[in-house]
């Protein structure tokens, strides 16, 4: 036998204990919880059926601990009915109480209200089963570290709060402070205390599993060694309070009720649907939540999905008794985690636990005090409270922290689903807030340091560098909101007014690398429009989705007759119509450009011909649409184009034409294949009827040969013109990472 498998064989009877003993606290504890919420469902005019709502209680937390233990992704999961949905379900009970008709007897009335009550579980059983079918439980991964922060420091504080309840008999609130200042209310809730402070600081001294049962049984016996000291029998300290207390064990839940449903008035059951349709948001946002909060308490990965489908399925099953909705327990989950119980045993136990108490009364409870299971959820609280307020400080943010305060105020104040409400609104603001920080500019650019694909003669590009700056070119990114809206139309406006900048002319907006635009960023827009018209610019949208575009055009601004905003398939078209208006503007027309002859010869040495250089090229007229290269062809030679215009494009997958680069007159295409051999990897088409000059590889070999000192002087022409090509490109790469 391994070493490994003897060590497990020699740790089974300590676990076997620890996973009994935690079994056995947490079902003690959630019968005490699920005991109150029967009581308080079955309150005010239904208190006669308080004994049955009980059982009803039971019942469900028997099938719930269960089923729950068998197939939650936690092996260690302990649920039971919760206190989330009680209010909602008193409420539903109590009206169909009042509705029902003066003739109808006791037992119709209970049945009733228990179908209708049976119907929400099995309702909500269902609803959790499809959402988890459906992949939905991921959503709650989306809520912050504050909100859930919030609501895990919340739950420490109504455990710290349930327990001081459970010790003092007196709720923890400031008008029952005189009350708890009594010395013998002191002597009721103080030694829970210490009980709770003692275990917290055992469990951080020794970090071992069994520091919690064996302090539970030490003070067990400590609290029975004292009371006969002091000659108090059991019954009389169940009876002066200090007892969990006995339960009646007689007819406490009807197994028949299923059998009974021809007493039903399924017409008052009908009319409660909308009350048991509130149900729905206050009971999965709590079971979401405590799920995720088993998780952060025990930091074992949990499956939400399933988490949704296990509890549907134990809610469906608890439906057909009459039961109760409840769903997991982060805190009782926790308890047994702490234990170092990790395995589905300890849910069978707490379930046998409800079991004994339903079928055989809660004599067992009789014995156990009340200040050592306050004490236990006292400690408990502690422990959330502690890492959740405390040790979170240091976590997060300032305005996160202050969140989690806020949502451990209002839980405080009013409640855990308010606080939740709460937590999610400020969830809200927190995110407007930072992501309003967030530059949604890419990058800064202008037409001096990124111009088209429009590779136009040297003089041209000269110039439009010259005013480039009159040209102002931001790259966008991620969602676009009304906050980084602002923040945009904000820097818009400073640029339009820096007088040390030439006069604002084109803003380019480029959304390729936009998610969306929410609808509420569309007025920052429209003030972006009015803007660009008072100051007489144009506003250029580049790239726009069909879903953004049609948003912008919703708004009319890309229908104004004043063109003052624009719209284009790409940032490259926006930023040649910008150019084409600069020279058109600054009359900088073909006609002036000089001839590829003067521009080659304004780089060649003085003691060459350029018409000996000329001699080896052959001039071309060539109609619009005239391929002068095919992808994939072997190279022919170098293009000059002496008048007109030509463009590089390749076919992508759908068929559409992309363009890479339109060259215009005084420019040169083609070098790259000819000087590398290699084959043709875009086509190059005529946009007009042009001149050009090519030099075939041919001719270039012969002029090598023939004339070496003319062929030189080419290739220096050709380098230099590259570099400068790659000194542009270098510059804008500078820009776009600034």
């Amino acid at each position: 036998m391994s070493e490994t498998v003897l060590s497990k064989v020699r740790k089974f009877p300590q676990q076997l204990i620890l996973t009994i003993f935690a079994g056995t606290l947490a079902g003690v504890v959630a019968i005490s919880q699920t005991i109150s919420y029967g009581a308080s469902i079955f309150s005010g005019d239904l208190e006669q059926f308080i004994p049955l709502g009980v059982g009803l209680a039971l019942f469900s937390g028997l099938v719930l601990t269960a089923a729950m233990a068998l197939t939650s992704s936690y092996p260690g999961t302990i649920a039971f009915p919760k206190a989330a949905t009680t209010p909602i379900l008193a409420l539903l009970a109590a009206q169909i109480a009042f509705d029902m008709p003066a003739s109808a007897d006791p037992e119709e009335i209970f049945i009733t209200v228990a179908v209708a009550l049976g119907v929400s579980t099995l309702g909500i059983g269902i609803i959790f089963f499809f959402f988890g079918a459906f992949g939905l439980g991921r959503f709650i991964r989306f809520m912050p570290y504050p909100v859930t922060g919030g609501f895990m420091a919340g739950l420490g504080w109504l455990l710290l709060k349930g327990g001081f309840n459970m010790m003092a008999d007196y709720p923890l609130k400031l008008e029952f402070l005189t009350q708890w200042l009594y010395p013998f209310s002191i002597l009721r809730w103080a030694p829970g205390v210490l009980f709770a402070v003692l275990i917290l600081l055992l469990q951080r001294r020794y970090k071992n599993d069994a520091v919690i049962p064996i302090a539970f049984v030490l003070g067990l016996g400590i609290f029975h060694a004292i009371g006969e000291l002091n000659n108090f029998s059991v019954t009389e300290m169940a009876e002066h309070g200090w007892l969990l207390g006995t339960f009646r064990s007689d007819n406490i839940w009807d197994p028949t009720l299923i059998l009974k449903l021809n007493k039903v008035n399924w017409q008052e059951v009908s009319h409660h649907v909308l009350t048991m349709m509130t149900l729905i948001p206050t009971a999965l946002i709590s079971m979401l939540f405590n799920s995720s909060g088993i998780e952060l308490a025990t930091r074992k990965p949990i499956n939400l999905n399933r988490e949704l489908m296990a509890s549907g399925f134990a809610n469906i099953l608890a439906s057909f008794g009459g039961g109760i909705m409840g769903y997991q327990s982060a805190s009782l989950s926790a308890l047994s985690h702490k234990m170092g119980v990790h395995n589905r045993f300890v849910g069978i136990f707490a379930a046998a636990v409800f079991g004994v108490v339903l079928f055989f009364g809660a004599g067992l409870l009789s014995v156990i005090p009340k200040l050592l299971i306050g004490g236990l959820l006292i400690y408990l609280g502690l422990t959330f409270l502690t890492k959740w307020v405390f040790e979170s400080f240091t976590l997060i943010s300032k305005l996160e922290y202050i969140a989690l305060l806020v949502i451990l105020g209002v839980i405080i104040s009013f409640g855990l689903l308010q606080g939740v409400l709460v937590g999610v609104l400020a969830t809200i603001i927190l995110f407007a807030l930072n992501y309003s920080q967030i530059d949604i500019v890419r990058s800064t650019l202008s037409g001096s340091n990124f111009q088209s694909n429009v590779q136009r003669d040297p003089k041209h590009e000269e110039y439009l560098r010259s005013v480039g700056e009159s040209v102002y070119i931001l790259k966008l990114q991620g969602f676009i909101f009304f906050g980084t809206a602002h923040n945009l139309q904000m820097k818009i406006e400073k640029r339009a007014r820096d007088k040390q900048l030439p006069k604002l002319e084109f803003v380019v907006l480029d959304f390729r690398f936009v998610s969306g635009v929410d609808s509420s960023a569309l007025n920052s827009f429209i003030g972006m429009h009015y803007q660009a018209a008072a100051r007489d610019y144009v506003l250029a949208f580049a790239d726009l989705d069909s879903n953004v575009k049609r948003q912008l055009e919703s708004t009319g601004i890309l229908e104004d007759e004043s063109q003052t905003s624009l719209s284009f398939s790409d940032i490259d078209y926006a930023v040649e119509w910008c150019e084409s208006h600069l020279l058109e503007a600054g009359d900088v027309t073909y006609t002036s450009l000089p001839s590829c002859k003067s521009q080659i010869a304004a780089s060649f040495p003085a003691n060459i011909n350029i018409d000996d250089f000329m001699a080896y090229l052959e001039e071309q007229i060539v109609e619009e649409n005239t391929q002068l290269i095919a992808r994939g062809d072997q190279p022919i030679g170098i293009f000059f184009i002496e008048r007109g215009q030509v463009t590089v494009q390749i076919e992508i997958e759908n068929g559409e034409i992309l363009r890479l680069r339109t060259m215009g007159s005084g420019t040169v295409v083609g070098e790259i294949g000819a000087y590398l051999g290699m084959a043709a990897t875009a086509t190059v088409v005529t946009d007009m009827p042009s001149i050009i000059y090519i030099l075939s590889i041919e001719s270039m070999k012969k002029m090598e040969e023939a004339d070496p000192h003319i062929a030189s002087a080419f290739h220096k022409f050709m380098v230099e013109l590259t570099a400068q090509r790659l000194n542009y490109t270098n510059a804008t790469l500078q820009a776009m990472l600034k």
